[in-house]
Protein backbone atom coordinates (compact mmCIF):
# COMPACT_ATOMS: atom_id res chain seq x y z
CA UNK A 1 0.00 0.00 0.00
CA UNK A 2 1.39 3.41 -1.04
CA UNK A 3 2.27 5.45 1.90
CA UNK A 4 2.27 9.53 1.93
CA UNK A 5 6.19 10.16 0.93
CA UNK A 6 7.34 13.84 1.70
CA UNK A 7 10.56 15.13 -0.70
CA UNK A 8 12.46 17.41 -0.29
CA UNK A 9 16.79 17.84 -0.43
CA UNK A 10 19.21 16.92 1.94
CA UNK A 11 19.66 19.02 5.12
CA UNK A 12 22.25 18.52 8.06
CA UNK A 13 20.96 16.23 10.33
CA UNK A 14 20.06 13.48 7.86
CA UNK A 15 22.90 11.41 7.62
CA UNK A 16 22.37 8.85 10.33
CA UNK A 17 18.80 8.10 8.39
CA UNK A 18 20.37 7.86 4.97
CA UNK A 19 23.25 5.38 6.32
CA UNK A 20 21.02 3.19 7.67
CA UNK A 21 19.06 3.17 4.58
CA UNK A 22 21.69 2.30 2.77
CA UNK A 23 22.67 -0.34 5.12
CA UNK A 24 19.47 -2.06 4.44
CA UNK A 25 19.57 -1.95 0.45
CA UNK A 26 23.40 -2.36 -0.51
CA UNK A 27 24.14 -4.35 2.28
CA UNK A 28 26.91 -2.61 3.45
CA UNK A 29 28.61 0.15 5.85
CA UNK A 30 28.92 3.55 4.71
CA UNK A 31 30.90 6.04 7.01
CA UNK A 32 29.09 9.81 7.45
CA UNK A 33 32.69 10.95 6.31
CA UNK A 34 32.27 8.82 2.64
CA UNK A 35 29.01 10.09 2.11
CA UNK A 36 29.42 13.61 2.80
CA UNK A 37 33.12 13.60 0.96
CA UNK A 38 31.12 12.30 -2.02
CA UNK A 39 28.35 14.98 -1.93
CA UNK A 40 29.60 18.24 -0.33
CA UNK A 41 33.09 18.10 -0.18
CA UNK A 42 34.23 18.09 -3.83
CA UNK A 43 36.18 20.64 -4.98
CA UNK A 44 33.75 22.39 -8.02
CA UNK A 45 31.15 22.25 -5.28
CA UNK A 46 27.87 20.50 -3.13
CA UNK A 47 26.14 17.75 -4.42
CA UNK A 48 22.53 17.42 -5.23
CA UNK A 49 21.10 14.82 -2.79
CA UNK A 50 17.78 14.48 -2.35
CA UNK A 51 15.25 12.21 0.45
CA UNK A 52 11.73 10.95 0.85
CA UNK A 53 10.32 11.11 4.72
CA UNK A 54 7.35 9.25 5.57
CA UNK A 55 6.46 10.53 9.17
CA UNK A 56 10.03 11.62 10.83
CA UNK A 57 11.78 8.40 8.97
CA UNK A 58 13.99 8.67 5.70
CA UNK A 59 12.80 5.88 3.33
CA UNK A 60 14.11 6.66 0.27
CA UNK A 61 17.28 8.66 -1.04
CA UNK A 62 18.66 10.08 -4.58
CA UNK A 63 21.76 11.70 -5.29
CA UNK A 64 23.51 13.95 -7.94
CA UNK A 65 27.57 14.58 -7.13
CA UNK A 66 29.27 17.15 -8.97
CA UNK A 67 31.34 15.79 -11.81
CA UNK A 68 32.16 18.04 -14.60
CA UNK A 69 32.83 17.03 -17.93
CA UNK A 70 35.11 17.55 -21.08
CA UNK A 71 33.92 18.07 -24.54
CA UNK A 72 36.55 18.93 -26.96
CA UNK A 73 38.50 20.82 -23.89
CA UNK A 74 35.57 22.76 -23.21
CA UNK A 75 34.42 22.04 -19.43
CA UNK A 76 30.91 21.06 -19.25
CA UNK A 77 28.92 21.81 -15.71
CA UNK A 78 27.65 17.94 -15.10
CA UNK A 79 26.84 15.93 -12.32
CA UNK A 80 27.18 11.78 -11.15
CA UNK A 81 23.81 10.17 -10.52
CA UNK A 82 24.44 7.65 -7.68
CA UNK A 83 22.60 5.67 -4.17
CA UNK A 84 19.02 5.55 -5.70
CA UNK A 85 18.04 3.42 -2.81
CA UNK A 86 13.97 2.81 -1.67
CA UNK A 87 13.30 0.89 1.48
CA UNK A 88 12.05 -2.76 0.91
CA UNK A 89 8.59 -3.34 0.73
CA UNK A 90 8.30 0.35 -0.33
CA UNK A 91 9.54 -0.01 -3.44
CA UNK A 92 7.02 -0.45 -7.24
CA UNK A 93 5.02 3.36 -5.77
CA UNK A 94 6.94 5.64 -8.03
CA UNK A 95 8.67 7.04 -5.02
CA UNK A 96 11.95 6.47 -6.99
CA UNK A 97 10.98 8.09 -10.43
CA UNK A 98 9.60 11.17 -8.11
CA UNK A 99 13.01 11.89 -6.23
CA UNK A 100 14.64 12.19 -9.29
CA UNK A 101 12.53 14.06 -11.09
CA UNK A 102 13.01 16.23 -8.35
CA UNK A 103 16.33 16.08 -8.17
CA UNK A 104 16.96 17.17 -11.63
CA UNK A 105 14.75 20.45 -11.55
CA UNK A 106 17.17 21.40 -9.01
CA UNK A 107 20.18 20.24 -10.99
CA UNK A 108 18.72 21.51 -13.85
CA UNK A 109 18.21 25.03 -12.03
CA UNK A 110 21.99 25.31 -11.03
CA UNK A 111 22.48 25.10 -14.50
CA UNK A 112 23.81 21.51 -14.84
CA UNK A 113 23.83 20.04 -18.47
CA UNK A 114 23.71 16.05 -17.81
CA UNK A 115 24.06 13.39 -15.35
CA UNK A 116 25.48 10.63 -16.03
CA UNK A 117 26.80 7.17 -13.97
CA UNK A 118 26.87 3.50 -13.13
CA UNK A 119 23.59 2.47 -11.88
CA UNK A 120 22.58 -0.71 -9.95
CA UNK A 121 20.52 -3.51 -11.29
CA UNK A 122 17.44 -2.07 -9.24
CA UNK A 123 17.76 1.49 -10.09
CA UNK A 124 18.41 1.32 -13.93
CA UNK A 125 14.98 0.46 -14.95
CA UNK A 126 13.67 2.65 -13.36
CA UNK A 127 16.04 5.71 -14.56
CA UNK A 128 15.65 4.86 -18.09
CA UNK A 129 11.78 4.54 -18.22
CA UNK A 130 10.63 7.33 -16.16
CA UNK A 131 14.07 10.01 -15.87
CA UNK A 132 15.15 9.68 -19.76
CA UNK A 133 18.42 7.82 -19.28
CA UNK A 134 19.76 5.90 -22.05
CA UNK A 135 22.48 3.05 -21.93
CA UNK A 136 25.33 4.29 -23.59
CA UNK A 137 27.94 1.30 -22.81
CA UNK A 138 29.08 -1.51 -21.08
CA UNK A 139 32.47 -1.44 -19.46
CA UNK A 140 34.99 -3.31 -20.72
CA UNK A 141 36.84 -5.97 -17.74
CA UNK A 142 40.27 -5.85 -17.99
CA UNK A 143 42.25 -8.36 -15.80
CA UNK A 144 45.47 -10.73 -15.35
CA UNK A 145 45.87 -13.26 -12.68
CA UNK A 146 48.80 -12.97 -10.72
CA UNK A 147 47.68 -16.07 -8.13
CA UNK A 148 46.07 -19.11 -7.96
CA UNK A 149 45.96 -19.89 -4.21
CA UNK A 150 42.59 -20.99 -4.31
CA UNK A 151 43.37 -23.81 -6.97
CA UNK A 152 46.73 -24.69 -5.58
CA UNK A 153 47.14 -23.39 -1.92
CA UNK A 154 49.74 -20.66 -0.80
CA UNK A 155 52.81 -22.70 -1.28
CA UNK A 156 52.50 -23.11 -4.99
CA UNK A 157 50.78 -19.95 -5.08
CA UNK A 158 54.12 -18.31 -3.62
CA UNK A 159 56.29 -20.32 -6.61
CA UNK A 160 53.96 -18.70 -9.33
CA UNK A 161 54.10 -15.52 -8.27
CA UNK A 162 57.58 -15.64 -7.82
CA UNK A 163 58.31 -17.02 -11.36
CA UNK A 164 55.17 -14.20 -12.30
CA UNK A 165 57.19 -10.88 -10.80
CA UNK A 166 60.61 -12.05 -12.74
CA UNK A 167 58.65 -12.53 -16.24
CA UNK A 168 57.38 -9.22 -15.66
CA UNK A 169 60.49 -7.42 -14.18
CA UNK A 170 62.59 -8.89 -17.88
CA UNK A 171 59.34 -7.84 -19.71
CA UNK A 172 59.71 -4.56 -18.58
CA UNK A 173 63.60 -4.50 -19.08
CA UNK A 174 63.20 -5.40 -22.80
CA UNK A 175 60.78 -2.92 -23.13
CA UNK A 176 62.44 -0.25 -21.80
CA UNK A 177 65.71 -1.44 -23.81
CA UNK A 178 63.56 -1.76 -27.17
CA UNK A 179 62.61 1.91 -27.12
CA UNK A 180 65.26 3.62 -25.36
CA UNK A 181 63.66 6.01 -23.29
CA UNK A 182 65.32 7.99 -19.96
CA UNK A 183 62.00 6.03 -18.03
CA UNK A 184 61.37 6.58 -14.30
CA UNK A 185 58.86 4.81 -12.70
CA UNK A 186 57.80 6.02 -8.81
CA UNK A 187 55.26 5.03 -6.30
CA UNK A 188 53.58 7.54 -3.93
CA UNK A 189 50.10 7.54 -1.56
CA UNK A 190 50.01 11.41 -2.22
CA UNK A 191 49.53 13.16 -6.15
CA UNK A 192 52.69 13.71 -7.98
CA UNK A 193 53.74 17.07 -8.66
CA UNK A 194 54.17 18.37 -11.82
CA UNK A 195 50.42 16.84 -13.79
CA UNK A 196 49.21 20.20 -14.81
CA UNK A 197 50.49 20.01 -18.37
CA UNK A 198 49.95 16.06 -18.75
CA UNK A 199 46.49 16.66 -17.75
CA UNK A 200 46.18 19.24 -20.07
CA UNK A 201 47.36 17.65 -22.81
CA UNK A 202 45.12 14.11 -22.06
CA UNK A 203 42.28 16.76 -21.83
CA UNK A 204 43.26 17.81 -25.61
CA UNK A 205 42.66 14.47 -26.89
CA UNK A 206 39.55 13.62 -25.49
CA UNK A 207 36.18 13.93 -27.13
CA UNK A 208 34.11 13.02 -24.14
CA UNK A 209 35.63 12.59 -20.70
CA UNK A 210 35.54 13.04 -17.04
CA UNK A 211 37.33 16.83 -16.82
CA UNK A 212 40.67 15.77 -14.81
CA UNK A 213 42.78 18.95 -13.27
CA UNK A 214 44.94 18.10 -10.16
CA UNK A 215 42.19 19.46 -7.51
CA UNK A 216 39.93 16.96 -8.71
CA UNK A 217 42.21 14.07 -8.42
CA UNK A 218 43.12 15.28 -5.05
CA UNK A 219 39.73 15.37 -4.13
CA UNK A 220 38.74 12.10 -6.01
CA UNK A 221 41.94 9.64 -4.52
CA UNK A 222 43.77 11.52 -2.25
CA UNK A 223 41.29 12.94 0.30
CA UNK A 224 38.95 9.96 0.18
CA UNK A 225 38.00 9.43 3.74
CA UNK A 226 38.38 5.63 3.88
CA UNK A 227 40.36 4.42 0.76
CA UNK A 228 43.90 4.95 0.59
CA UNK A 229 45.10 4.70 -3.27
CA UNK A 230 48.07 4.28 -4.77
CA UNK A 231 49.81 7.10 -7.54
CA UNK A 232 52.21 5.04 -10.34
CA UNK A 233 54.15 7.84 -12.51
CA UNK A 234 56.26 7.41 -15.37
CA UNK A 235 58.55 9.75 -15.94
CA UNK A 236 60.83 11.22 -19.30
CA UNK A 237 63.61 13.98 -17.78
CA UNK A 238 61.30 14.63 -15.04
CA UNK A 239 58.22 15.04 -16.94
CA UNK A 240 55.31 13.31 -16.32
CA UNK A 241 54.25 10.95 -19.05
CA UNK A 242 51.55 8.71 -17.60
CA UNK A 243 49.75 8.16 -14.81
CA UNK A 244 48.08 5.17 -12.89
CA UNK A 245 46.15 4.64 -10.00
CA UNK A 246 45.58 1.47 -7.69
CA UNK A 247 43.89 0.41 -5.16
CA UNK A 248 44.69 -2.65 -2.86
CA UNK A 249 40.96 -4.69 -2.47
CA UNK A 250 42.80 -7.69 -0.84
CA UNK A 251 41.76 -10.20 -3.08
CA UNK A 252 41.88 -7.84 -6.36
CA UNK A 253 44.16 -4.74 -6.67
CA UNK A 254 42.19 -2.61 -8.51
CA UNK A 255 44.05 -0.28 -11.61
CA UNK A 256 41.60 2.95 -10.92
CA UNK A 257 42.90 5.52 -13.95
CA UNK A 258 45.15 5.51 -16.79
CA UNK A 259 45.91 8.64 -18.03
CA UNK A 260 48.45 9.09 -20.59
CA UNK A 261 50.16 11.76 -22.57
CA UNK A 262 49.72 12.44 -26.52
CA UNK A 263 47.96 8.97 -26.65
CA UNK A 264 51.71 7.58 -26.51
CA UNK A 265 51.48 3.60 -25.67
CA UNK A 266 55.21 3.16 -24.48
CA UNK A 267 54.76 4.58 -21.30
CA UNK A 268 51.44 2.78 -20.20
CA UNK A 269 53.05 -0.26 -21.47
CA UNK A 270 55.54 0.15 -18.73
CA UNK A 271 53.24 1.63 -15.76
CA UNK A 272 51.54 -1.74 -16.87
CA UNK A 273 54.24 -3.87 -16.30
CA UNK A 274 55.34 -2.24 -13.44
CA UNK A 275 52.17 -3.04 -11.71
CA UNK A 276 52.29 -6.78 -12.49
CA UNK A 277 55.90 -6.80 -11.23
CA UNK A 278 55.08 -4.35 -8.07
CA UNK A 279 51.91 -6.44 -7.04
CA UNK A 280 53.63 -10.00 -8.07
CA UNK A 281 54.22 -10.30 -4.24
CA UNK A 282 51.23 -9.51 -2.65
CA UNK A 283 48.02 -10.94 -1.27
CA UNK A 284 46.09 -10.28 -4.40
CA UNK A 285 44.86 -12.91 -6.69
CA UNK A 286 44.35 -10.62 -9.53
CA UNK A 287 44.62 -6.93 -11.36
CA UNK A 288 41.78 -5.45 -13.30
CA UNK A 289 40.43 -2.80 -14.79
CA UNK A 290 37.12 -1.47 -16.12
CA UNK A 291 36.86 0.91 -18.92
CA UNK A 292 36.15 2.44 -22.45
CA UNK A 293 37.55 4.39 -24.88
CA UNK A 294 38.06 4.26 -28.69
CA UNK A 295 40.57 1.48 -28.47
CA UNK A 296 43.78 2.87 -26.46
CA UNK A 297 42.90 0.81 -23.27
CA UNK A 298 42.16 -2.15 -25.12
CA UNK A 299 45.39 -2.10 -27.07
CA UNK A 300 47.94 -1.19 -24.27
CA UNK A 301 46.06 -3.69 -21.53
CA UNK A 302 46.33 -6.41 -23.86
CA UNK A 303 49.64 -5.96 -25.07
CA UNK A 304 50.83 -6.78 -21.49
CA UNK A 305 49.02 -9.70 -21.17
CA UNK A 306 45.42 -8.61 -19.74
CA UNK A 307 42.49 -10.64 -20.97
CA UNK A 308 39.42 -8.99 -21.91
CA UNK A 309 35.73 -9.06 -21.69
CA UNK A 310 33.68 -6.97 -23.47
CA UNK A 311 30.44 -6.98 -21.54
CA UNK A 312 31.10 -6.21 -17.93
CA UNK A 313 27.97 -5.27 -15.54
CA UNK A 314 29.36 -2.05 -15.18
CA UNK A 315 26.82 -0.37 -17.59
CA UNK A 316 27.35 3.05 -18.02
CA UNK A 317 24.34 5.33 -19.51
CA UNK A 318 22.69 9.08 -18.83
CA UNK A 319 21.07 11.80 -19.97
CA UNK A 320 21.87 15.48 -21.79
CA UNK A 321 19.42 18.49 -20.17
CA UNK A 322 20.47 20.96 -22.10
CA UNK A 323 23.91 21.22 -24.46
CA UNK A 324 22.85 20.60 -28.26
CA UNK A 325 27.13 20.26 -28.95
CA UNK A 326 27.17 17.39 -25.82
CA UNK A 327 23.72 16.07 -27.08
CA UNK A 328 25.59 15.19 -30.59
CA UNK A 329 27.93 12.91 -29.00
CA UNK A 330 26.74 11.93 -25.91
CA UNK A 331 25.51 8.62 -26.79
CA UNK A 332 28.00 7.10 -29.06
CA UNK A 333 30.12 4.95 -27.36
CA UNK A 334 33.15 5.70 -28.80
CA UNK A 335 33.08 9.51 -27.84
CA UNK A 336 33.57 8.67 -24.78
CA UNK A 337 36.82 8.18 -22.43
CA UNK A 338 35.89 6.28 -18.97
CA UNK A 339 37.57 4.41 -16.60
CA UNK A 340 37.24 2.55 -13.21
CA UNK A 341 37.78 5.23 -10.77
CA UNK A 342 35.26 7.49 -12.77
CA UNK A 343 32.59 5.75 -11.24
CA UNK A 344 31.42 5.69 -7.77
CA UNK A 345 32.03 1.63 -6.97
CA UNK A 346 35.94 2.06 -6.53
Amino acid sequence: MQQDLSIRRYAVGDEPGILKLFAEVFGRNRTAGEWYWQYNDNPWGGGWPVVGVTGNEIVAHYGVARGDLCLRGRRIEAGQSGDAMVRSGMRRNGYCARLMDYCYQLTAADGLKATYGVPNRLSYPGLVRYSGWCKIVNLSYFFFRIGFGKLWGSGPDRVFKCLGGVSSALRMRARRLRHRGDFEISVSSSLPDGLEDLLRNKRTYEVLALWKDPQYLRWRYESHPDVTYLFHTVRTGGIPRALLITRDCGNAIAICDLIHRDNDEVPSLLLLDHIVNYYARSSAQKIEFYGHDAGFFRFVFTSCGFRSIPFSPLVFGGRVFSDPDLDKVFLLPDSWNIAYGDTDVI
